[in-house]
């Protein structure tokens, strides 16, 4: 029987919400990871974690990069420093687990998966709510052909206020603004904060190549970023999609609504899923767990790929097409939502694919 494999070395770069809450619990396995360096942007915060779990503390991103003992970085920073950060790494042959999205222009995404790929590193993205519970069984629903083939897809979120820093007991749930999520040149707005999980939920239950891409924003007054996006998608499968965000609602949307030639899938709250047939039956999925944190998936994954070259569930190209959905939303909000056609983007991949293709040149659009 062969002995288990070594743990990660690994640097948690960002210690906020999602480094100190969404990230942290997974470095802490023994078996699988030894972190050894913690940074933040402030010395104390740093310190806060690093001496929590016995690792040093560093206010520079490029100690880790440095350090030969480091084999992974965890990037958890504003989504502005996704791009610097990663590819750096990436260069100095670093594996990366990166917070969604992975980058903010398709440019950007292209580079750091073609640097992943001529370094032979492992580079993924936190697309965790892949595993909420609503969502794998609307998934499983639509794989199973119960509703027939899918020719409408929506999915709403909602974050219901402001972006919070967290407190020490919760993440989101201190006193204090995240600045950056507020602020256009720092990669903020709800688009990109809440936006990347819809998308790819999307992407995932239609699998097909998108064709078209229109959207629409809305921003409070005073606001630098939008407080709403729809985003609406055209398949090559001739299917429809939306994508709809809301800082603030007030009444939560449905998550899903699926709908096939068969039938309709939907999740309102996310803890039952309803299926109403064309024949007239229904069945509901009920007493399902509520979105939470999540991730055990992800570092499952991301030490098995490190370790022993196994595929991941997530590649970095569907974390790259997530991408691009966003950044031709931005070009078509900007524009006065007009349709910006899709002219050349990598297929959908299985959900579990044998081999991750190469990223295809990045995208050519023209506007109509």
């Amino acid at each position: 029987m062969n002995p288990p494999a070594k743990p990660i070395c690994a640097a948690l770069i960002g210690a906020g919400n999602s480094g100190k809450f969404y990230h942290l619990p997974h470095l802490r396995d023994p078996a699988r990871f030894n972190l050894r360096l913690v940074v933040a942007e402030h010395t104390d915060s740093a310190l806060d974690v690093a001496q929590d779990v016995g690792a040093v503390a560093s206010t520079d991103w490029r100690d880790a990069v440095d350090r030969p003992d480091i084999e992974l970085l965890v990037v958890a920073l504003p989504h502005k420093m996704h791009h610097p950060v990663v590819l750096e790494a990436l260069r100095n042959g670093k594996h990366v687990l990166v917070e969604k999205p992975l980058a903010l222009t398709i440019t950007a995404a292209d580079e750091m998966v073609e640097a992943a790929q001529r370094a032979g590193s492992v580079l993924l993205v936190h697309h965790q709510r892949r595993w909420e519970a609503d969502f794998e069984a609307i998934h499983e629903i639509v794989k199973s052909g119960e509703i027939g083939e899918v020719w409408r897809a929506n999915v709403a979120r909602s974050h219901q206020g402001l972006y919070h820093k967290p407190s020490r007991q919760r993440p989101h749930a201190g006193a204090e603004i995240v600045t950056w999520a507020h602020e256009q040149n720092q990669g903020g707005g709800i688009a990109q904060v809440v936006g990347p999980h819809p998308v790819d939920h999307l992407l995932t239950l239609v699998h097909s190549e998108v064709t078209a891409v229109t959207a629409q924003t809305h921003s409070a007054a005073g606001d630098d970023v939008e407080d709403w996006i729809g985003i609406d998608l055209r398949f090559a499968s001739q299917a429809t999609g939306r994508v709809e965000v809301f800082r603030w609602s007030g009444i939560q949307p449905p998550r899903f609504a699926v709908y096939g030639t068969k039938g309709t899938a939907v999740s309102r709250g996310g803890d039952h899923v309803e299926v109403h047939l064309r024949d007239g039956s229904k069945r509901v999925i009920e007493n399902l767990p509520m979105p939470g944190i999540l991730g055990g998936e992800i570092y499952e994954d991301l030490f098995n790929a490190i370790r022993y070259g196994r595929p991941p569930r997530i590649s970095s190209t569907q974390a790259r097409n997530v991408v691009e959905v966003l950044d031709l939303s931005r070009r078509s909000s900007q524009d006065g939502g007009r349709l910006v056609q899709v002219r050349s983007t990598p297929k959908p991949e299985n959900s579990n694919p044998s081999t991750q293709p190469p990223p295809s040149e990045p995208a050519s659009i023209r506007t109509q």
